[in-house]
């Protein structure tokens, strides 16, 4: 399928595979998509400043000495480098014809014409994934046309219900860009009177012929006078974008006393406080399509808010729109300046950025030969004896934080060969399998498996739990040997057919418990080999605070326990000459907020060698302390590691190392992986250190949680 990508601030059309279908969500074969004339127009006139500033957020900034620390100065750099070569997706409004519907979709069936909303989503692509909350049903007498307005119109929507705006108040609209035209529109439907603000002459002109009431800037506390019988008016709406402070200066000037101010757009936000003051104005925030927005459980899982608590979510907005286009409220074709193929997309970004029209939509011819995989003629030629690759995830490498240090060090290696790689999004699949020169990119994870080329399926970190271990299995019911990222199984049944399938194979199988082969722990390994008897081993981890909302799904948050302890166990059990006794788990309990039962955690494992590894695992300490930190004591020695960064050896001789950047065994693992598919042999202890780790993580968490994991 082909889609709208913007990269180096220039527009491209790629044929990319088509995008995956998850459970929650359908496939939509787009008729119309809606160019935005904010969002996308800023980011393809982004300079290079921008970017970089992009790049370095400042979030990123205020926490570089704990970037660096964990990433390594290298690592750091080329995460940045990742964020300014990475092409973007445009498109966040469109409307199709659903051809694919997800197992936990029950209410949309193949055939429905649909609206789809959501950036990353809703894109400017003949074929597209979007969650079932973030589609709405387009009702008859409603074309695509009107339909794929339906997103813009939601941010307008919803900034008109944060304000309650009322039969007959006055309302002044402060920017008149597409959402705030819409504003306006569906202002005069709800029976409220509004009046736009713009700056633009050319652009009120062209308002002005549309039948719309719109003021220059110059004018508007003059004209609002007029218009609000010198009362000022209710309600200031801001749906323009400016780093100036001036639009919100502006609306207060304009507000009457108890008026309110309602920030649809970007601008600055300091507000002349004796003018506020003096008329007591509220000031209210509008957070785009309206609730549910930013929130995963409704946008990704499908979890709706109770109709009888949250009236308008963001899809009962785009519902309501539609309505209101059904019986003609509202008429969004007048706004329409143009219809372009998507080969001349590139057209009505020009148009829009003259200002010569307010709205632009790109047309679909409907491509009947889109497939799950694109062959790249450009890739290397195999050599021979290489060992070929197939990489299974959902997301990009550089969202995928396992991913991001495994590729590029099997990169360093020469026996492997990425031949194919397979991610949820066909641009991402295809960004990444061009990056390291892989044979095809795909999102159907089968096509790796199938592949009689590939040797070893690479899988890491799917967000489906279950489909996680059940491409492991398949790969090896089909012969393919096989690395899995930690966790194996989130569960005791899957974690139980894992294993069958590992018995009934005979390919290599390794896990991506990595810490066992740092050279730090190895180093560990030959001071302690010196003596004999039991170690101690405290390892102690600061990890970040979560919002986990309570009404999750079980598939929505498996748990810190099973998610990320493993790793830990797992280095008890590399450094242990026994096997685990006796496990006890304690926990802080639900603190509320972003401390949650699973995130403060101390486990005691006893070995049957009488050594003891406790694990302090905690979201309420600072990660200015390091995220690990691991203390061990044997025959008269006393060995701490600082993040995989700094070894500290006291004893009969003491002395430090400190590495550049984190030595966590990501590479060491991977030499271990092809030297056992070299050989022919798995090695064995790792493995079952491996399954018991995860073993070890379903008993902590019925410790602490209760039940079957």
């Amino acid at each position: 399928m082909r889609q709208l990508l913007a990269k180096n601030k220039k527009i491209i059309v790629e044929e990319v595979p088509l995008p995956n279908c998850l459970d929650n969500g359908v496939i939509v074969e787009n008729r119309f998509s809606l160019i935005s004339t904010g969002t996308e127009l800023r980011s393809l006139g982004a300079t290079d400043l921008d970017v970089v500033k992009k790049a370095t957020d400042t979030k990123l900034l205020k926490n570089l000495p704990l970037m660096i620390r964990s990433y390594g100065v290298k690592g750091f750099v080329e995460k940045i480098q990742s964020k300014l070569e990475h092409t973007t997706e445009l498109g966040y409004s469109s409307a199709g014809v659903v051809v694919r519907v997800g197992k936990n979709v029950r209410d949309i069936s193949v055939g429905d014409k649909v609206a789809c909303a959501g950036a990353g989503y809703a894109n400017h692509s003949e074929f597209v994934f979007v969650p079932r909350n973030l589609v709405a049903k387009i009702p008859e007498r409603v074309s695509f046309e009107e339909a794929c307005f339906s997103t813009v119109a939601s941010i307008a929507m919803h900034g008109m219900r944060r304000g309650k705006i009322g039969l007959g108040e006055k309302v002044a609209v402060i920017g008149c860009g597409l959402i705030g035209v819409l504003t306006l529109e569906l202002l005069k439907a709800n029976g409220a009177m509004g009046i736009g603000i713009e700056s633009d002459r050319e652009r009120i002109a062209l308002l002005k012929s549309m039948g719309l009431n719109v003021v220059h800037v110059s004018e508007a506390e003059e004209t609002v006078h007029d218009f609000s019988q010198g009362i000022g008016v209710d309600s200031a709406i801001i749906t323009a974008a400016s780093d100036s402070n001036e639009p919100m200066e502006l609306a207060s000037r304009l507000c009457r006393v108890n008026g309110q101010i309602i920030v649809v757009g970007v601008v600055g936000l300091t507000l002349d406080r004796s003018s506020a003051y003096r008329k007591e104005i509220d000031v209210k925030l509008s957070r785009s399509y309206g609730p549910g927005r930013y929130d995963p459980l409704y946008e990704e899982f499908g979890v709706d808010y109770p109709f009888g608590y949250v009236r308008w979510t963001e899809n009962r907005n785009m519902q309501s729109f539609l309505e209101l286009a059904k019986e003609k409220k509202v008429d969004v074709r007048k706004l329409v300046g143009g219809i372009y193929e998507l080969g001349d997309a590139e057209k009505g970004y020009d148009e829009l950025n003259a200002r010569r029209i307010l709205a632009a939509l790109i047309k679909y011819s409907g491509k009947k030969d889109s497939t799950s995989t694109v062959v790249l003629p450009e890739a290397k030629a195999k050599k021979t004896g290489q060992i070929n690759v197939g990489i299974i995830s959902d997301k990009r490498f550089e969202e995928n934080a396992h991913l991001n240090f495994w590729i590029p060090n099997m990169a360093k290696i020469p026996d492997f060969s990425i031949k194919g790689i397979s991610l949820h999004k066909g641009n991402d699949s295809k960004e990444m399998a061009q990056r390291f020169n892989a044979g095809f990119c795909t999102t159907d994870f089968n096509e790796i498996i199938n592949n009689a080329d590939i040797d070893l399926v690479f899988v890491s970190a799917t967000s489906e739990p279950e489909v996680h271990s059940m491409i492991a299995k398949k790969a090896l019911e089909k012969g393919k040997h096989v690395f899995l990222d930690k966790p194996i199984a989130l569960s005791e049944k899957k974690l139980a057919e894992f294993k069958e399938a590992v018995k009934e194979s005979r390919s290599i199988v390794m896990v991506g418990h990595n810490r066992r082969f740092s050279p730090l722990t190895k180093e560990v390994k030959d001071i302690f080999s010196k003596s004999t008897g039991p170690m101690i081993i405290n390892y102690r981890v600061v990890v970040a605070q979560k919002e986990i909302n309570s009404l999750a799904p079980e598939e929505a948050y498996s748990g810190e326990i099973i998610n990320e302890m493993t790793h830990f166990f797992d280095f008890f059990m590399a450094l242990s000459n026994g096997i685990p006794e006796k496990i006890e788990a304690f926990s802080c309990g639900n603190m509320g907020g972003k401390n949650k039962t699973d995130s403060n955690i101390v486990v005691t494992i006893k070995f049957s060698d009488g050594s003891i590894g406790n694990l302090v695992f905690t979201s309420m300490g600072s990660k200015k302390f390091g995220k690990e930190n691991i203390e061990l004591f044997k025959g008269g020695y006393t060995v701490k590691i600082e993040d995989f960064k700094k070894l500290i050896v006291f004893g009969e001789r003491s002395y430090s190392k400190e590495f550049q950047n984190p030595e966590k065994g990501w590479l060491e693992e991977l030499m271990e992986l092809k030297n056992a598919l070299r050989s022919g042999k798995t090695p064995e202890k790792d493995l079952a250190d491996s399954i018991k780790s995860n073993e070890i993580a379903f008993e902590v968490y019925k410790k602490i949680n209760g039940g079957m994991a």
